[in-house]
């Protein structure tokens, strides 16, 4: 069992209280590597249903805004079912199944909020503008551009969740081509 209190992350074995504050970086990281993973397996998992007859007019619609209209704080357009349903596990993942530092769960929740936005921005980062290898590949807001303009593929953050649940817009289709603003 874990629990956060006063800002201490802690974990209970058996009689034992074990304090996640121990943890060194590389196992802090790794925690927060593994424990985001999971999280957006399972927010993949709920997103695909959201997009389901039953769910998306009444709970997930209101986020797809026209993809000529995107924005970074769409992100956020989030129903509170959808956002129980979606969100939350998939941000508590870490938190509750790797307790660690806090400073980790921090730079997850800042890394988490940062992916969002610019996966809904409307820019990419590329070669181009002088991004480096970690922004082109964490941060792609074309590839979500493609979810918005079909609403049928890419229900992933990570593009391997998609290829694992044969919903990649390369796997099914869907247009080549973008209009996310490239920053040149």
């Amino acid at each position: 069992m874990d629990f956060l209190c006063a800002g201490r992350i802690s974990q209970v074995r058996g009689d034992d209280i074990v304090s996640a504050q121990d943890d060194n970086v590389l196992i802090g990281v790794l925690k927060i590597c593994v424990g985001y993973t999971i999280g957006r397996i399972w927010a993949a998992f709920a997103h695909r249903i959201l997009h389901t007859a039953p769910f998306y007019k009444r709970f997930h619609k209101r986020h797809h805004m026209r993809v000529d209209q995107l924005v970074a704080t769409g992100a956020w357009l989030d129903h509170p079912v959808e956002y129980a349903v979606m969100e939350l596990p998939g941000l508590l993942c870490p938190l509750v199944l790797f307790p660690t530092r806090l400073a980790f769960h921090y730079m997850f929740f800042f890394f988490h909020a940062f992916s969002a936005a610019t996966d809904h921005s409307g820019f990419t980062f590329t070669k181009e503008n002088g991004a480096g290898w970690f922004f082109r590949n964490f941060f792609d807001s074309e590839y979500h551009y493609y979810h918005h303009a079909t609403s049928t593929v890419n229900y992933a953050e990570m593009e391997w969740i998609d290829y694992l649940f044969g919903t990649h817009h390369t796997q099914v289709g869907a247009a080549k081509t973008s209009n996310v603003h490239k920053g040149t």
